[in-house]
């Protein structure tokens, strides 16, 4: 057993590439559980609050999720990991794309290990696996005085594990019933005083469910050194992934269809069509995303003593999507076809329109790419000191953020050709056709990008905090942040050399550029009545710069809140950017071991908001479309959250979380532009459900013939969501339990059994326009696990 750990330490560390790096440890009355599935518990700091106090002193709402809640339930994706936290709600699209919505704004702020990912402030990003992941937290309400411009609703963020003295050393199995395997491998420990090393690497592939052949591949490594005052993390992590991509099933009938036949209802409107299989997937065998990528950080502190510190944080990182698929599918439509399409529907003059609902075209592909290099520092000192009775707890940072991103597209017709795609003698597109009962994949298809689109961001914050402590219970913080923002891009997109992912150089003279600058601010309350129990309230701002830089007004027409056309820059926005503030009442009661309770109430309100839409209008005879862009109004959300944890024996853990969500447009500026977009006061958000609700917990016999046998089970409610507001669509509510138990065997040994989805809910993962895209049926997954 000595050989085969020394042995697979050194090929764990031989071969380990890895990432960002975690926040040096205190004394905290905050959880935190090691990899290892222990019964006792550990105190830690929470690296998502960087106040230098403990989470109880500070006016916060903060969610967490052990590793070892993930490793139990044989957790890989960072969507599924967000169902145990409370008015949280993932959406999937494209197949591996994540837009994460909290507290009932979309795009929150993704970080690792406290350092922001840029690239959710762009786009929805896909996101990398889980299996380096020590726990993730969920910073409620608005962080721009913390982490930075355009924090509304919270910020998530992936704590990944760091090295340590402790010799570990892991590996599992694993391998589930609708195709997807995953393995993984993990060591470390210290290689000599003061020097300590954790490294690993993760690979998952198969069939999987609706047949994506996804897969997976990371390898990671991260080295500590400590040396008297001076620590210092390095960290590298490499990855590559491939993802099937996601069309989803056949579009929702348009209207009421009847069969040619004999004239009898088929299917009604907004309904499937009869006779589809949930795991029939129509993408082209010719779609893919690749995405790839590499991080390295180096952070470096030096404690003072008497509680001061420094620390420097530098981190880079690059990230390339590469992405082709079959999107949108549509009907094939005739008004004379008769009974050789077999269907029709019928306006309300008796005109029939005719469908071939066995059939569908592929008549939209998109293909595009995103290659995104950061470069990041952030240096911080914080420190204690005392004027008088008075305790100070000051934070001074600043951090310097640049992003070179350059986006490619690929969307004209000559861009996408092959067999079953081309171009007819008229120079109009022919476009494939598949089976819907039974589809198959035409294949073939080729393509090329013509179109680039370079950007650049560069940010500048500033930060000042203090935590009072005016009395033993009495608690005040203020924070202050200053960012200076700069955005630019060109002023029409770059044709690319050859059909690749390259472009000429960008002349100054062809840039265009936005530069915002804001202060942000944070302030609240904490009482103490015992050390146990605490009350708080507090307040705090945000705001989110607008991108847009040029208009044409060919194409294009923009206007302001009061309805009056915009023809250019004042003040050096087309749109003023997003602001808003939260108001904050909880509280957080901890019974030693036995129980941890958190309550909040909240009030958001975002103004500012830009809503878009298409026009078409007559000019000369023929019909011209333009995009209509306007601020209207403002949003709010306000809400209600509660968490508790229960420990009353040894080995036993029971969780519970509860949401409630309302989140709408508040205001609407009433003018003739505002009634193009049909939206009114008291309109719902869509992908923002009312109610969520977890429970999850797990037992493990202590004692006896069973000793080692653990049981677990996860239990989420999701009420009805909003999917298409306009048109009236929704999600129904849905249920999903899950059961797992496992076994551990002599020699560290342990088998594990996960049943999700035990209740056979049928419920949708996501959507594009009215194609549905199925959540996976009831499956399991066996793994086999070794832990020293």
């Amino acid at each position: 057993m000595k050989s085969l750990t020394t042995s697979l330490l050194l090929f764990v560390g031989a071969t380990g590439v890895a990432s960002a790096a975690g926040h040096p440890t205190f004394a905290d009355s905050i959880r935190h559980i090691d990899s290892v599935l222990i019964t006792a518990r550990a105190r830690q700091e929470i690296s998502i609050n960087p106040l230098g106090v403990p989470e109880r002193k500070v006016p916060m709402t903060i969610n967490k999720v052990s590793g070892v809640t993930l490793q139990q339930r044989a957790i890989t994706q960072l969507g599924d990991a967000l169902r145990f936290t409370p008015a949280v709600q993932n959406r999937k699209t494209y197949g591996a794309f994540n837009e994460i919505a909290v507290r009932g704004f979309n795009r929150a702020v993704y970080m690792v290990d406290g350092v922001r990912d840029e690239r959710s402030m762009v786009n929805s990003n896909p996101f990398i696996n889980l299996y380096n992941v020590e726990r993730i937290e969920v910073l409620k309400g608005p962080a721009s005085v913390l982490y930075g411009y355009a924090n509304a609703g919270g910020i998530i963020n992936v704590v990944r594990r760091a090295p340590s003295d402790s010799l570990t050393l892991g590996a599992h199995l694993r391998y589930g019933s609708l195709g997807y395997y995953d393995l993984g491998v993990h060591a470390g420990g210290q290689l000599a005083r003061g020097l300590n090393i954790y490294a690993g690497g993760f690979h998952a592939g198969g069939d999987q469910w609706r047949h994506t052949q996804d897969t997976q591949n990371s390898l990671f490594t991260a080295l500590s050194y400590t040396k008297g005052a001076h620590s210092f993390v390095l960290r590298l992590e490499g990855f590559y992934d491939y993802f099937g991509t996601e069309t989803g099933l056949p579009a929702l009938m348009p209207a009421d269809m009847y069969r040619v036949s004999d004239d009898q209802l088929f299917a009604r409107k907004d309904e499937l069509r009869p006779g589809l299989d949930r795991s029939w997937r129509y993408n082209d065998q010719s779609d893919f995303m690749y995405h790839s990528g590499a991080n390295a950080s180096l952070k470096w502190t030096y404690n003072f003593g008497s509680g001061w510190r420094l620390s420097d944080y530098l981190s880079g990182s690059y990230d390339d999507i590469d992405y082709f698929s079959t999107e949108t599918m549509s009907w094939p439509t005739s008004r004379t076809a008769g009974a050789k399409y077999g269907y029709y529907s019928k306006a309300a003059d008796g005109t029939k329109t005719y469908y071939d609902l066995d059939h569908l075209i592929y008549d939209s592909n998109l293909r595009f790419s995103h290659i995104t290099q950061i470069m990041q520092n952030t240096l911080d000192l914080t420190g204690s000191f005392a004027l008088g009775s008075i305790v100070n707890n000051l934070r001074l940072g600043y951090s310097t953020t640049y992003m070179h991103r350059t986006s490619y597209s690929g969307y004209n017709d000559d861009d996408i050709w092959g067999p079953s795609r081309s171009i007819d003698a008229a120079g109009e597109v022919v476009y494939p056709q598949g089976r819907v009962l039974n589809p198959d994949f035409n294949g073939g298809l080729m393509s090329k990008f013509s179109q680039a689109s370079p950007n650049r961001t560069w940010v500048h914050g500033f930060s000042l905090s203090d935590v009072v402590e005016l009395t033993p219970q009495l608690k005040a913080m203020l924070a202050l942040r200053y960012d200076l923002y700069s955005y630019k891009s060109t002023k029409s997109r770059v044709a690319t050399i050859n059909g690749e992912r390259r472009h000429d150089t960008v002349k100054d003279d062809q840039w265009l550029s936005v530069s915002p600058q804001e202060l942000s601010y944070r302030g609240g309350l904490v009482w103490l009545p015992t050390e146990s129990l605490s009350f708080y309230g507090s307040i705090g701002s945000f705001f989110a710069p607008d991108q847009t830089l040029s208009l044409n007004p060919a194409t294009q027409r923009f206007y302001d809140k009061d309805g009056q056309a915009v023809t250019e820059r004042r003040n050096g926005y087309y749109f003023e950017p997003r602001r808003g503030y939260q108001a904050e009442l909880g509280a957080k009661y901890t019974l030693g071991e036995l129980l941890d309770l958190s309550l909040s109430g909240y009030f958001i309100r975002q103004q500012n908001e830009v809503v878009r839409t298409t026009q078409t209008e007559q000019v000369g005879g023929a019909t011209k479309s333009y995009s209509v862009s306007a601020q209207i109004g403002a949003t709010e959300s306000k809400g209600f959250e509660a968490e508790a944890t229960l420990r009353p024996a040894a080995g036993l853990s029971l969780s519970a979380g509860y949401g409630y969500t309302d989140a709408a447009i508040a205001d609407v500026n009433e003018t003739p532009v505002s009634k193009l977009f049909n939206i009114k006061k008291g309109t719902p958000l869509a992908w923002v459900p009312k109610h969520t609700l977890y429970t999850y917990g797990g037992y493990e016999l202590q004692r006896g013939a069973l000793r080692g046998l653990g049981l677990n089970y996860s239990l989420t409610y999701r009420s009805e969501m909003y999917y298409n507001v306009g048109a009236g669509r929704t999600f129904d509510p849905t249920t999903q339990l899950d059961l797992g138990a496992s076994y551990r065997l002599p020699y560290g040994i342990s088998l594990e059994l996960q049943v999700r989805n035990v209740l056979g809910t049928k419920s949708w993962a996501s959507t594009l326009g009215t194609q549905l895209m199925p959540a996976e049926p009831t499956n399991a997954l066996v793994t086999l696990r070794y832990q020293l």
